[in-house]
């Protein structure tokens, strides 16, 4: 087993050190210019840089995030992740700030925070609330499931820290009194205050990460970032198998013990991709999909899409290949392929067909609208998981959720309590954005139903592919049970 560290960060040293510990090889490239070409599927990797070609099991990425704070008109906060900015206010010699004035620490402002930058803020308010400072800790989200964290937030409270949680935030900097100002809404309560400090911080890739993650491809959508906008990824997987992020800014803090507590998991992983088996496991009953050559116009839709980086062009068959050993049968490539060119290699075994209307109107409390590119498959695979509420629900394939209307969805309030719209998972339509434009579809008709003094009547979405038919199962008893 061989690994490429890839990227300039001081941890590389620590982590080879790790590597080698367990008899793991290592090659390190600091220079992420370095790679000029990447390809091979996980377990069998190869690296071409100016200095030879490296035949890899996969590769870590140490590549830094830069952070800085937040910009509020001319005004910039202060920076959560910068030590030495944020050691001044512990250690009482910050300029400007009164007995009366409260320190802010923002979260989720813009996008949602990553988890290890929250924990970085419940450490800090906490420390500043035992300095006897008067500190509300805004953000959107709740992030109590990562690690300690409740216990954390136990203690901050505890400390006298307060939390707000906000809906609706705006804020505006007045640069002659160098204060800022902040209005928060959390749906209730509104909130208004004036500070000289908001704690902030926002991560920007460098070009070098940026560098590295379209070679790597790990990306699945181009404003993501590698994988701080994925929870499922957290703390170090990408959506590569076999590629993994170490975010220094998350092991930093206590080097060793981080890397003890995150690279079994890391370790595991690789010494799992060589498992047929295993392989075999996570397909969860269903077949490889295979791409026909005949019908494959080369567009790569799918290789866009495709987020386990399991699509390369096959450039000897002018088509786009399956990578098996990448791929986990989402099923995201057949549904956004415009050619209909991928298909699952052998029928999967299915229960009986959908309900298609079979009830007599008003016998059916659910009306379940399945776009056939995908979730008409899953559906069929949920069926006999539904127990009773299967025969309360009265299905209908469409050929794309987009294709529904606002007037077919409140005409159906007539008769169903319930009416669901089961389309592609977002940016796998093949049908110029169906998914979304059935959102829409689905939110105007619930206003409507709102207007209208109906809210007894129910009109939900949900998103899934063919193959994620425990995703719809789950989906459809959570609306049905939290209906009744």
């Amino acid at each position: 087993m061989k690994v490429l560290i890839l990227g300039k960060n001081a941890i590389n040293a620590e982590l080879e050190k790790c590597m080698t510990s367990r008899g793991i090889d290592t090659v390190v490239l600091s220079d992420a210019a370095e790679i000029v070409k990447f390809r091979g599927e996980p377990g069998a990797y190869t690296a071409t840089s100016p200095a030879g070609t490296y035949g890899i099991t996969s590769v870590i990425v140490t590549e830094p995030l830069r952070f800085e704070g937040v910009q509020v008109g001319s005004g910039l906060t202060m920076n959560l992740m910068d030590d030495d900015e944020t050691t001044s206010l512990l250690a009482n010699k910050n300029a400007g700030l009164k007995t009366s004035d409260k320190i802010v620490i923002l979260l989720d402002n813009p996008d949602e925070t990553p988890e290890y930058i929250t924990a970085r803020a419940i450490s800090l308010a906490k420390k500043l609330a035992e300095k006897k400072k008067e500190v509300l800790f805004l953000s959107k989200v709740v992030k109590s499931g990562y690690g300690d964290n409740e216990i954390k937030y136990k203690e901050a409270r505890n400390s006298g820290l307060t939390f707000f949680k906000y809906e609706k935030l705006a804020l505006c900097y007045d640069e002659d009194a160098d204060r800022f100002r902040v209005e928060a809404n959390d749906g209730v309560f509104d909130l208004i205050i004036d500070t000289p400090y908001i704690i902030s911080a926002a991560a920007k890739e460098t070009p070098e990460l940026t560098a590295i993650s379209k070679k790597l491809r790990l990306y699945y959508k181009p404003q993501g970032r590698i994988n701080d906008d994925k929870f499922f990824l957290y703390p170090a997987f990408t959506s590569r198998r076999g590629v993994y992020y170490l975010n220094p800014a998350l092991v930093m803090p206590d080097m060793e013990q981080s890397l003890e507590k995150v690279m079994p998991s890391i370790i595991a992983d690789m010494a799992l991709m060589g498992n047929d088996a295993y392989q075999r496991e996570i397909i969860r009953g269903w077949s490889f999909p295979e791409v026909d050559p005949n019908k494959c116009a080369f567009c790569y839709s799918c290789f866009r899409a495709c987020p386990h980086g399991a699509l390369e062009p096959d450039l000897e068959a002018s088509a786009m290949k399956i990578i098996e050993s990448a791929c986990e049968a989402c099923g995201t490539c057949i549904a956004i392929c415009p050619g209909q060119a991928i298909k699952r290699k052998g029928p999967a075994e299915r229960p009986a067909g959908m309900n298609k209307g079979a009830a007599k109107p008003g016998s059916r409390k659910c009306k379940l609208y399945c776009c056939e590119n995908g979730a008409a498959g899953a559906f069929e695979d949920t069926l006999p998981s539904l127990g009773e509420y299967a025969h309360n629900i009265n299905s209908e394939p469409v050929a794309c959720g987009g294709s529904i209307s606002t007037d077919m969805l409140a005409d159906d309030f007539k008769n169903y309590e319930t009416i669901i719209v089961a389309c592609c998972v977002e940016d796998a339509c093949r049908h110029m954005e169906g998914d979304r434009r059935a959102c829409k579809q689905v939110l105007r008709t619930a206003e409507l139903a709102r207007k209208a003094g109906i809210a007894n009547k129910r009109v939900e979405v949900i998103n899934v592919s063919e193959a994620l038919s425990g995703v719809m199962r789950d989906n459809i008893l959570s609306i049905l049970e939290g209906h009744n």
